[in-house]
Parts: C-alpha cells; sequence; structure tokens
C-alpha cells in the first residue's frame, strides 16, 4: 500500500464546533485538506470510511462508538487519490503523496480515530471545542431548519439537553486520546481561536509550521455565541450547569 510521505493532520471534536471554520483557516495557510470537500468541508471519502466503520460497529455519530479496530481494511490508496485529491489534479496527488502538508477532518473521527492512527501512526491531532449550550443550540437550530423544509432531521435533536449530552460524550473521547498523543496533539478552544487569541494562534502554528494570523482574521466568525441566553432556553441552561464537562472547561 502507497501512503503520503508526510503524516496527515487529522482535525476531530464536536460536530457544530469549529471543525468546518477550522478547515477553512489551514486551506487559508497552505495545508491541503483535500478536493473531494461538501460545504462543511469534510472529504467524501474520508467522510464515508469513518461513517462505514461506526455502522459496522452499531453506531452512527448521534450514536457514536469507539472504533477500536476493524476486520475489514478499509484505506485504500487508490481510492483515496480516485476521491481526496482527484485525478483531474495530477500535480495534487504527487504534492500529497510526496511533498505537501494535508489533513482531514470528520467530528466521526472523535470516534474512529484508532483505526486511523493504524495507517497513519504519527499523524497530528488538532481537537477543538466549543461551549456545550452553543452546540447544543446550533444543532438543534440546524435540525428545525431541516424539518421545516422537508430535509431528514433526527428526533433526538429536538431535546437540546440531548445535544448538550452528545457534546459530553465528543469532548471527553477526544480529551482521552491526549495522554496517548502527547505532543501529537493539540487542543483548540473555539471562543479563543475565533478572537485571536495570541496563545492559541502561537500553538497551532508552532505544531503545523504555518502562519495563521491572518486567516484567522479573515475566516472566523465572532458573533456565534451566547444564544443560550434568551428566556427560552432555561431549561438548557440549568442542564449545562449540572455538566462536568461544563465545569472542566470553564464554561460554568
Amino acid at each position: 500500500m502507497i501512503k503520503p510521505i508526510h503524516p496527515p493532520y487529522i482535525i476531530i471534536g464536536m460536530h457544530r464546533s469549529g471543525t468546518t471554520m477550522l478547515v477553512k483557516i489551514m486551506k487559508e495557510a497552505g495545508i491541503f485538506m483535500g478536493n473531494d470537500l461538501w460545504d462543511n468541508q469534510e472529504s467524501i471519502y474520508f467522510h464515508r470510511l469513518s461513517e462505514r466503520m461506526l455502522e459496522e460497529h452499531g453506531g452512527d455519530w448521534l450514536h457514536p462508538v469507539v472504533v477500536n479496530h476493524t476486520e475489514k481494511h478499509h484505506f485504500q490508496s487508490w481510492e483515496m487519490i480516485k476521491s481526496y485529491t482527484y485525478k483531474r489534479y495530477p500535480m495534487d496527488i504527487l504534492k500529497v503523496f510526496f511533498t505537501r502538508q494535508w489533513g482531514f477532518k470528520n467530528p466521526r473521527t472523535t470516534y474512529t480515530l484508532p483505526y486511523w492512527l493504524s495507517i497513519f501512526p504519527n499523524a497530528k491531532v488538532i481537537n477543538i471545542y466549543r461551549n456545550g449550550m452553543d452546540v447544543a443550540l446550533s444543532l438543534w437550530t440546524r435540525n428545525k431548519k431541516h424539518h421545516d423544509q422537508g430535509s431528514p432531521f433526527k428526533q433526538e435533536l429536538y431535546d437540546k439537553i440531548f445535544g448538550l449530552k452528545l457534546w459530553e460524550q465528543y469532548v471527553a473521547q477526544a480529551a482521552f486520546y491526549e495522554p496517548l498523543l502527547k505532543d501529537r496533539m493539540i487542543t483548540l478552544q473555539y471562543e479563543k481561536l475565533v478572537n485571536d487569541d495570541a496563545d492559541s494562534v502561537m500553538l497551532l502554528e508552532k505544531f503545523t509550521g504555518k502562519s495563521f494570523r491572518e486567516a484567522i482574521q479573515k475566516i472566523s466568525e465572532r458573533d456565534r455565541t451566547g444564544r443560550y441566553n434568551l428566556p427560552e432556553h432555561q431549561a438548557l441552561r440549568e442542564a449545562a450547569a449540572q455538566s462536568e464537562w461544563m465545569q472542566k472547561l470553564g464554561y460554568i
């Protein structure tokens, strides 16, 4: 099996936590994140593999399970070339496999990461987290929009507290990898990154060797926090006040 010379940057983190924004920032700074990207900046190839592995283990993104191993060898270099680099761009194939820094993101990878580390043992992991109340509300709002438009929606996400508890699962699983990966993993806080926090920017720059300040100022969105303070979200605030992870991460 042919593999890229450089190990990838793998972005993990809960859905609606800033993973899409982080990919845009990395692309702006010159790190290749794939040619087969959906609107949420996820590589179709890596998305489908992580989704398939979760399903084989009886889970999905709403009911995640850790994929420590799989009997099937899902990763195939040729399939990656056809999708991730896309065969119409031969120079990108050469750059990814021989010279260029590259990576991919998918929130499901928070749970399929052990498999990807078996394929890319020297991969570097970037975890990003965000206030659990903002995440729960973002999930709820998107789900409601899908329902109103007649698009597929998830019944569970009508419960904002379900979204908060799902966030707890993802942040706990991401934190589990930190002592295992040590200096091959960094964790970023969404709110600090979008506000151009000097320590956060420096951490990301040191980890990748790239300059990010201009990319962050160009791409980050600073007005997507604090919506949980509206009166109709009182129950969510009360649940968050009892959340161990909301306290650990300094949101309470």
